[in-house]
């Protein structure tokens, strides 16, 4: 079982957020094996999907550009004596309506709910099974143990079948059809969902910059739903509305659960990913690896049968798969101490609209340097951090914020990926429909101009410290930052405000 995940994640300065963003940022929506002996060509018709056959294994993938209903039809002539199964190895959504079917059925309809047709459909309650355009049967499954589903055709018998180890089969429903002359098909179809609930969210979050030079711990960090510090500690807070996520002690898990290997294949086959703190002695891939024993939290998404090895994604000023053999995972000294903590996709995400209001409240909480903890009841406002656009222009006014910009890279990552996200929210705020128009070409031109500027920063940052002698132009580059990031939100700020 290997999990989908993006190596390349819109969030990706710090390791807990990266984690989490590649799992949310997957453009992956099924994964299936198809087993088929025939030698038929097979034939596609898809929908706002990207579509790939590879020796038998079939990947659907997002078109990011496109929102709503999202499907695909795989299928090859039928023979009188004929069969198809399939493993379902990973489903993103599977709420709403989206399913998985197999079918049997004339060309001109084939897949449809006609009298001619023999559809199998799985979806995220069971199967149902659809004979002559009624819906026959309904089995209830549990799709962790059960991934295996087969229709098999016999003359005028169609049958489907389910498989928890591809060996035994057994059988749903059998029904008998009258089958003309003319072509039929077997074939697989899909029609799945791929919510936009994170795009709109992103883009009213995600800009507030808050840094501490008091705390010895991270120092600086982007905001997260307006509770900068306690989101980068607790990284499942933030996450919640599209994750299902269990936290848990790793001393407890391992009270409850003696083979810590067994339980972690089990997470796996259940589609959770793990995070947990690894020794990357063993973690092939790593700087530590077989030298000298470090800790640090990894992500578990993968176990490959074959060769016995777990995938994990690790971070060191960006994301590094890697791989741990089960034996030494099964020997390395754990952290009972600390946390483990189990990601899965959430298929009840709640529905969320972007909202320009919210965005125009982020955007002066940034430029007036505010935190919007201020204006939340219960919650504790750090009193001693800075914020906004003061935050950056520490590390442009200070020697305490010059050495830490030059020390930490990521600190200058993290103001490259904040002007990153500020121009494609630019992009976005182009597409929105609005009574006037909330960007101009001048705006368009400064953000562009603002991500430029963090490139470079970033590359004068790595390249000063390893030759030295480039600080004047690290503090040249941060003065532009702050510039283009003073002008551009306050033109935002003034833009929408015209609309709301």
């Amino acid at each position: 079982m290997i999990l989908p995940l993006n190596l390349h994640p819109e969030i990706n300065a710090y390791m807990h957020h990266a984690a989490v963003n590649a799992i949310i940022d997957s453009p992956e929506l099924l994964r299936l094996k198809v087993i088929d002996d025939s030698d038929e060509r097979w034939r596609q018709i898809i929908d706002n999907v990207n579509v790939k056959m590879d020796n038998h294994e079939v990947t659907v993938t997002d078109i990011a550009s496109n929102k709503g209903e999202k499907g695909f039809a795989i299928s090859r002539k039928c023979a009188v004596v004929d069969n198809l199964a399939v493993i379902i190895d990973f489903v993103k959504e599977f709420q709403r309506g989206a399913y998985i079917s197999l079918f049997i059925g004339p060309a001109e309809d084939a897949g449809k709910m006609t009298e001619t047709n023999y559809v199998v459909c799985i979806h995220q309650y069971g199967v149902s099974v659809f004979c002559k355009s009624n819906l026959k049967k309904y089995t209830a499954i549990n799709f962790s143990e059960s991934r295996q589903f087969k229709i098999v055709r016999e003359d005028m018998c169609c049958a489907c079948y389910i498989s928890s180890n591809g060996s035994e089969w057994d059988e749903i429903d059998k029904s008998i059809l009258q089958f003309n002359e003319q072509t039929h098909l077997i074939g697989i179809s899909s029609s799945l969902l791929a919510n936009s609930e994170y795009k709109d969210w992103l883009m009213m979050n995600y800009i507030q910059l808050y840094l501490n030079e008091k705390d010895s711990v991270g120092k600086v960090f982007l905001d997260y739903r307006m509770n900068p510090v306690k989101n980068y500690h607790y990284e499942y807070k933030y996450a919640d509305q599209f994750l299902d996520i269990v936290y848990e002690r790793l001393g407890e898990v391992l009270a409850f659960h003696s083979d810590f290997v067994e339980f972690i294949k089990k997470s796996l086959a259940y589609r959770y990913y793990i995070s947990v703190s690894m020794d990357e002695y063993y973690v092939a891939k790593r700087k530590s690896y077989q030298k000298n024993h470090f800790f640090h939290h990894n992500l578990i998404y993968g176990y490959d049968e074959n060769k016995d090895v777990f995938l994990v994604l690790g971070y060191s000023d960006k994301l590094m798969p890697g791989l741990v053999s089960a034996e030494d995972l099964a020997q390395m000294d754990l952290d009972i101490e600390g946390s483990i903590i189990r990601y899965k996709r959430d298929y009840c995400s709640n529905k969320c609209h972007f909202n320009i209001s919210n965005l125009l409240f982020q955007l002066e909480n940034f430029y007036y340097g505010k935190s919007a903890e201020y204006y939340q009841g219960n919650t504790l406002a750090d009193q001693e951090g800075v914020f906004g656009i003061k935050a950056l222009e520490i590390f442009r006014d200070t020697e305490s914020g010059r050495k830490l910009l030059m020390k930490d890279s990521r600190v200058s990552y993290l103001i490259y990926e904040h002007a990153s996200l500020m121009k494609k929210r630019i992009e976005f705020l182009k597409c929105i429909p609005s009574k006037h128009r909330v960007v101009t070409d001048e705006m368009n031109d400064e953000a562009e101009a603002l991500l430029e500027a963090t490139i470079l920063l970033k590359n004068q940052v790595i390249k000063n410290r390893l030759k030295g002698g480039l600080e004047e132009k690290i503090r040249s580059a941060m003065a532009e930052i702050c510039r283009l990031e003073r002008s551009l939100v306050y033109k935002m700020i003034l833009n929408i405000k015209e609309t709301v």
